[in-house]
């Protein structure tokens, strides 16, 4: 097996090169000393969350020392004994194959080379790259005070509206984000002392009654919504970008709230 410098390494096969710019610029620097990366989970394993366990700290050290001393190298890729007896492979979803710069045709060469060699069908789950940059959390300032830096309550929840703030974490685009300036922290509306979205340099004044909107939410905004503590989800609405008319698809009332309870 090919020694995984820079790279993803499928088997001994040709390397799917990693797509966002950042990794891309980390993928050329290992490239150039030689380097190798290697992903170690020291997470939770053998079932769910509070049913299973988290990787032992002597089993971490020992794949530390494996790695170190190049064990790891040529140990075969761990589905590898199986080629020919499996039925398909699914290689998940997050594939932003609707992107401008995503280099497309090796994607499609490394499934080509999967597919040879282990006899399977190949499944990609493009959910993601479909709703990629397709819609805009519309929110408002309804609050703002100071408590060592400005702080403004908003009608947008972390928790509820964008909960891969908190769970990944990540810290989503703001249009028309000023580069300079004081930033402000932004709060969602329910009762988690944990629903903050993050700190921004707002393109509007921090006052009440001002609306701002995050980038990129739809994939994520419109799926993996709650209604924790009874807060609204956002209206749906559909904008004709050559006539510039809006449309409401669907809006929420407490009544959604209330009938997914029972």
């Amino acid at each position: 097996m090919e020694k995984p410098v820079g790279h993803w390494t499928y088997s001994s096969r040709k390397p799917l090169t990693i797509g966002c710019r950042a990794a891309r610029m980390l993928g050329k620097k290992l490239d150039e000393h030689g380097s190798s990366v290697w992903l170690v989970n020291t997470g939770w394993i053998e079932g769910p969350y509070a049913e299973g366990r988290r990787m032992p700290i002597a089993e971490t050290r020992r794949i530390v020392s494996a790695i170190l001393n190049d064990e790891l190298v040529a140990t075969p890729f761990a589905i590898e004994p199986w080629f020919g007896d499996l039925k398909w492979i699914n290689m998940g979803g997050g594939h932003h194959i609707t992107r401008a710069d995503y280099q497309r045709e090796e994607l499609v060469e490394f499934l080509r080379d999967a597919k040879e060699d282990t006899g399977a069908e190949i499944y990609l789950e493009p959910g993601e790259a479909i709703a990629l940059d397709a819609g805009i959390l519309v929110g408002t300032v309804l609050d703002s005070h100071w408590n060592g830096l400005p702080v403004a309550i908003t009608d947008v929840s972390a928790t509820c509206h964008m909960p891969d703030v908190i769970e990944a974490p990540y810290r989503p685009a703001m249009l028309g984000e000023l580069e300079e300036g004081e930033a402000v922290r932004l709060g969602g509306p329910s009762c988690l002392a944990g629903d903050v979205i993050g700190d921004y340099r707002l393109p509007v004044p921090c006052e009440p009654g001002q609306r701002f909107a995050f980038l990129d939410q739809a994939h994520y905004s419109m799926v993996k919504t709650n209604t924790f503590n009874g807060v609204q989800l956002p209206a749906i609405w559909l904008w004709d970008s050559d006539t510039d008319a809006l449309e409401q698809v669907k809006s929420f009332t407490y009544e959604d709230f209330r009938d997914r309870l029972s």
